[in-house]
């Protein structure tokens, strides 16, 4: 099989969004049933996915490359705000997976300190998931014109 950075970025890109609902989710239920391993899986969930960025914003940049002239005005314009959005929202992603990493050493040693790393990591990947919603908005745009607004309820 021959996959284009454009087909690992439509595999890919759904894990800094989905994976990340997914381990808050799990992070959530831990949390609230005080369930140290389910707390300990959702942050390695959280990290892995979060860390995720990496191939999908490198995928996507060379997908954008090779696609760009072939793209009409409008979907060139939502794939011009998609980068950006992604730009602006990959640190976030970044410091995300670090300081889930962090918050899973430091529960396991300093055990007292759990509750807050579950609740300040669910903050924080709510927050990440939020960008990431941001992000993936106008990214469904480019190539799905009745995703956009002024083409809804065009016949086409």
């Amino acid at each position: 099989m021959d996959f284009s950075p454009a087909h690992v970025h439509v595999m890919v890109n759904h894990f800094p969004l989905v994976g990340l609902a997914v381990g808050m989710g799990l992070l959530l239920v831990g949390g609230i049933l005080k369930q140290r391993p389910v707390i300990g899986a959702a942050i390695w969930v959280i990290a892995l996915c979060a860390g995720m960025i990496f191939p999908t914003t490198w995928s996507g940049d060379k997908a954008a490359d090779k696609m760009y002239d072939s793209l009409d005005k409008d979907s060139k314009s939502a794939l011009s705000a998609h980068i950006a959005r992604a730009e602006k929202l990959e640190p976030a992603c970044y410091v995300l997976a670090a300081l889930a990493l962090a918050g899973y050493f430091v529960r396991r040693f300093r055990p007292k300190t759990e509750t807050w790393v579950v609740w300040i990591l669910v903050i924080l990947t709510g927050a990440t998931l939020a960008g990431n919603m941001w992000v993936a908005d106008v990214g469904g745009k480019v190539r799905h014109p009745e995703f956009r607004e002024h083409d809804a309820g065009k016949k086409k």
